[in-house]
């Protein structure tokens, strides 16, 4: 496996727009309208390629108001990729520990890339219902990352999407490195 920075615009839109021609339940999410509102804000666009150059996943950084950084913004895997490498309970990236390994690396590329640009890294998942998800999943990273770099999921659920409160979706489990807050608005009753 190999992950690529892709600063080619068109090269990128390419990439993300894969996404929209699967029977993905978020494809609408990888259209050319949503990879435009998101490329200006992308610090960094990744690309993760298994050793015959196809591609696994993609993602990337995206600056939020008060100096974050969302890691794994608008991430997506392929469909034939997922069974391999993520259980169901998404909590083990693959029965290969290598495998794992470089899974864990990617998140510390981006912990690093997020560093680098004076943001503070988190990320994020949908439904409250998904939070033990999200903390197996802190969990694994935090045994690659350094006491300064270690997630910590917080409670509640934020608005990722900043001034649109009416959206579900929009409400989502946050897992963040220190100082461990975030400016993003907390939901209050459940």
């Amino acid at each position: 496996m190999k992950l690529k920075v892709i600063s080619d615009k068109k090269e990128a839109k390419y990439i993300f727009m894969i996404g929209l021609l699967t029977n993905d339940k978020n494809r609408l999410n990888y259209s050319k309208e949503q990879f435009e509102l998101a490329w200006n804000l992308w610090v960094k666009f990744y690309v993760l390629y298994d050793d015959k150059d196809n591609i696994i996943s993609f993602c990337g950084i995206r600056k939020f108001d008060g100096g974050y950084g969302r890691i794994f913004d608008r991430y997506f895997c392929m469909p034939e990729y997922r069974i391999k490498y993520f259980n169901k309970s998404g909590t083990r990236f693959t029965s290969n520990k290598n495998e794992s390994l470089y899974y864990l690396k990617f998140v510390k590329k981006m912990v690093q890339d997020c560093r680098e640009a004076g943001l503070i890294p988190f990320f994020s998942i949908q439904l409250d219902t998904r939070k033990n998800i999200i903390k197996l999943g802190v969990e694994h990273i935090n045994k690659l990352l350094s006491q300064e770099d270690k997630f910590k999921v917080l409670d509640g659920l934020y608005c990722t999407v900043p001034g649109y409160y009416d959206d579900k979706n929009n409400w989502q489990n946050i897992a963040i490195t220190y100082p461990y807050k975030t400016l993003l608005k907390r939901k209050e009753n459940g």
